[in-house]
Order: C-alpha cells, then structure tokens, then sequence
C-alpha cells in the first residue's frame, strides 16, 4: 500500500483517479478469478495465467490465495498449455511451504543461470531466443533459480513422479516440488553450519566446503551425505504437503498412494547410505574425506589458513578439529554428539559417520582418556551413548538395504554394483563386521570403565542387551541375504577376537554364533544325504 501510495502521489488529481478506477476494475477481475478457484470451476489458460502473473510479481507468501492456487492445480484436472506464468507462481509459493528458516528464500523462473541479475518475467521468457536446455541451479542462501527449458515439459495432470525417489525423466508438480524441497535443503544445511550444536546437516555441507574439491563432489554427486539428506528431507516435505494440498482427494481416501509412495521414497534415499562409497576408494565416506583433508594440509601451502579461518568462523568446526586437521576424540566424552535427544533415538548421521571414524582411528586414545583423565559419569555416559548410536544407525541403513527395490536406484548414480549378489552380499559381511567391531570395543572399554571407576556402577545405566540384539540384528541380515551360506572362517577375525576375551557376552555371541553356522551346515549337509 505504500508503494501504490507513493507512485500515485507524483500525478494531478485527475489521473490518480483514473489510475484508481483501473486498478480497482483490476481487482474485481483477480477476485472474480479467485471466487471461481474456491468453487473449483474451470478457469481458462487466460484467467490462470492473468492471476499467475499476479501472485508472482506481487510476491506476497502470506496471501491465502497463493495456497489456494496451489491446491488449485495439484486438484483441478487442466486440459492446458504449461506456461512459465503458472510454473512461476506455483515455485514461488514453495518456500512458504517448506519452512525450517527458509520461508524468505525467493524460487525464481529465470534463464537457469546461477545469479539472479539473470531473472526474466515470466510472461517473457518464452521469446528469450538464449534459452538451451537449462538445468535447475541453486544460487544461494536467499534464492533459487530455475531454467525454463527443464520445466516446459511438466504434466499438469500427472503424479508419475512419485513412482521413483529420483528421476529426471517423469516431470510433474510433484517432481519440481520435491526437486525445490531438495534446492532449499540445501539452504537449510549451509544455516546449520553456523549452529553451535551439533547436527549433521551442518557438518555435511561443512565437511564438503572443507575439502575444497568441486570435482569430487560432482563425481560423487548422489552418494554424499548433504545430497543424500536433500533427497530425503525432500520426501519428509512432500508427505505433509500431498496431505495438505491435495485435501479434497484425501478426504476421500483417494491420495493414499501418494503418501504411501514417499514414505517408501524416503525408505529408499535412506538405504543409500548403506552403499554410499566414492570412485576410485572403497572406504566410508567421512575416512576418505579425512586423508583427502590431510593430503592438503601436507600439499598446499595455503589450506591450513583456510582450515583455520573455518575452525575461527564456524563453532561445529571449532568444537571438532585443532588448527591442524586432527579431530578432537574427547568430543565423544564432552556430547552426546551422535543424537539429537538424550535417549539416542534421533541420531544425527553425519555425527555418526564422525563417531565411527574415532572409534576406529582414535580409539587407543580413547582408552588413554579413561585410563588417565578424571572423567564424570556424564561424560563415560556420552562415549557409551555415542558408541551406542553408531552401530545402530549402521543397523538402521542395512534394515534399510534389505527391503530396498533397487529399480529405485536405476536414475542414481552410485559407485556400487547393486546388481551383483556377491557384490552386495560382501557390503553386508562388511557391516555386520563393523558393528561386530564396534561392540567389542564397547564392552572392552565398558570393562575398564569397571576397573577405573568402580563406583560409577556403569552397566546399571548401560544394558549389555542392545549390544546383543543388534549383533544378532546384523547377523540375521547377513545369514537372510546368503540364504544361510556363511563359513565360519568368514567370520574368524571376529569370533576368535570375541572368545580371547573374559566378556561373558561376546564369549557367548561367539559361541552361539558358531554353533548356529554348524547347526545349519549339518541340516544342509543330512538334508542332501536324504536325497
């Protein structure tokens, strides 16, 4: 209202008047079409791209009728031509959906390259004669721009999309909605940078800026965890959203397989954490991305000023690294870092991918810290917390993996060969050992914490038994997906490492763990004598 003030102030009387009877026969038109929306009559390509251009140039996310214009076109079958009017004012309203501090960012149609200078009116870019084949770019921390080539071909009538966690070739509203949702995660992660807790969507995009390696992260694309966590923070908007906005066909049950789609969606982009590793390196993501780290503190002269500016400007950095790229280990006795709450049951994953990361470089150091420093319960509490979440969350990616259909992963592009049983089948050995290992080293520092300190009476607070049931978790994984063919000498590092100890828990896994493989080998072999 000020600005129409404002421009209306530099004329004579007789003009404002004029202006004011034009712009008042313009709001009867807006409101006329608006009317017809929330009666859900047919509006024409004219009509939708008049009030389009309205909700886009005015901007105004508050305004109830820019909702109801995407309830509109995700409910309303439209026989019409997808113009950059309606596309505009349908991306621009997303923001407001998603929220998460990202209600101000701007999502805008423009030539699709990455600054806003380059925006077009939507009514305009059609006659751009520069448009080729623009890809979606995210510009920034307040702006997302689009290109209109990549959009042009959307089905307004389609939700195909959702049939596939990732696809570049089924494009509807639910596809550029979740592609925005994705953009915007990205906004939200570079927020969480700056925060003074940790979380693991800011120590992804932390981890990636520190490695300065725009090649790497381009190769590895789908596989690293801020895309990964985009892709699935995507799924977690979209749920909510179907459910909200396409509400005249869930009040009659009839969008129940769209939202049963995204939780599987979601399940999917999960799992990929399982198999997450980069070309050229068979090693977790968060080991390699440490040497790469390390390789350029010893290469390049001018990384360690920037590593420390990093340390100097972000608190996440600050509370995990000296000045020289080494990770701080008594951070797993200082927070309970790898979960969001105090009952380890929201972990915070790339915290964990840190977590693990100690527990197997730093873990000698872990045991001089318990032997030598005066610890408090609280913090022991934290290690075991720590210790505890990690091999969890690893039983939560292979529960993940094993219910995958991997048909979801054929537009993703991965540095694993899925499609190989014997492939796949060693990417479960390895996880299953990898818990295997981290439980023993819990129950060995449970043992010292013991001797150390006496009084703390640490396996009151710390049950033996989720120690137990995710072993045998990781083991039925295992045994399911080889279809009960496992030698025991696969499993010979652990089981002897198990039984060469006075822990009566991992002496007994051991032993169960033996006996169960013998068990079936002998039914396996008199079944085929019976035969």
């Amino acid at each position: 209202q000020k600005s129409k003030d404002l421009i209306l102030s530099y004329y004579n009387n007789d003009v404002r008047n004029k202006l004011l009877e034009i712009m008042g026969d313009n709001d009867n038109v807006i409101d006329n079409i608006f009317n017809k929306m929330k009666l859900n009559e047919e509006l024409t390509e004219k009509e939708l791209n008049l009030v389009s251009d309205y909700l886009y140039t005015r901007r105004d996310l508050n305004d109830e009728r820019h909702s109801l214009f995407v309830e509109y076109l995700l409910n309303k079958h439209i026989n019409i031509t997808v113009t950059p009017q309606i596309i505009a004012a349908y991306i621009s309203y997303l923001p407001k959906i998603y929220g998460d501090g990202c209600e101000n960012s701007r999502v805008i149609l423009s030539n699709g390259i990455s600054s806003k200078i380059n925006e077009i009116l939507p009514s305009a870019i059609d006659k751009d004669k520069k448009l080729k084949n623009q890809k979606l770019y995210s510009c920034g921390n307040s702006y997302i721009s689009m290109g209109w080539t990549t959009l042009k071909d959307i089905d307004l009538n389609s939700d195909s999309s959702l049939d596939i966690s990732r696809t570049m070739k089924k494009k509807d509203l639910y596809w550029i909605t979740m592609v925005t949702f994705h953009e915007l995660t990205h906004q939200l992660q570079n927020n969480a940078m700056k925060s003074n807790e940790f979380n693991s969507s800011g120590l992804s995009m932390l981890i990636k800026c520190a490695k300065r390696n725009s090649m790497d992260n381009s190769q590895n694309h789908d596989s690293i965890e801020s895309e990964i966590e985009a892709d699935e923070k995507a799924w977690d908007k979209m749920y909510p959203f179907i459910r909200k906005y396409s509400s005249k066909a869930y009040a009659k049950g009839e969008n129940t397989s769209q939202l049963i789609k995204c939780s599987n969606n979601k399940k999917s982009v999960y799992a990929r954490r399982a198999i997450q590793t980069k070309y050229n390196s068979n090693e977790r993501f968060f080991a390699s991305d440490m040497k790469e780290i390390n390789y350029f503190f010893k290469k390049n002269p001018n990384y360690p000023a920037f590593f420390k500016s990093m340390i100097n400007n972000f608190p996440m950095m600050n509370m995990i690294f000296n000045d020289q790229g080494g990770i701080k280990t008594t951070i797993m006795f200082d927070k309970n870092l790898t979960s969001k709450n105090d009952w380890g049951n929201d972990e915070n994953i790339m915290c964990c991918e840190l977590s693990d990361y100690i527990l197997n470089e730093g873990y000698d150091t872990l045991k001089s810290h318990i032997i030598n420093d005066k610890l408090s319960k609280e913090q022991l509490l934290n290690l075991l917390m720590n210790i505890y979440n990690t091999y969890h969350l690893e039983k939560k990616f292979l529960n993940s993996l094993a219910a995958l259909d991997f048909s979801q992963l054929d537009e993703t592009h991965t540095n694993f060969n899925y499609k190989d049983k014997d492939v796949l089948r060693m990417k479960y050995l390895d996880k299953f050992k990898n818990v295997a290992k981290l439980v023993y080293k819990e129950r060995e520092l449970i043992s010292i914490i013991k001797n150390v300190y006496p009084s703390y009476n640490i396996e009151d607070s710390y049950s033996s038994k989720y120690a137990v049931w995710n072993y045998a978790d990781m083991f039925n994984h295992l045994y399911n997906f080889s279809d009960g063919l496992i030698e025991e000498s696969e499993l010979d590092d652990i089981l002897s490492a198990y039984l060469n100890t006075s822990d009566p828990v991992l002496v007994g896994l051991a032993n169960d763990t033996k006996n169960f493989i013998n068990k079936v080998k002998n039914d396996d072999e008199n079944k085929n004598r019976s035969m």
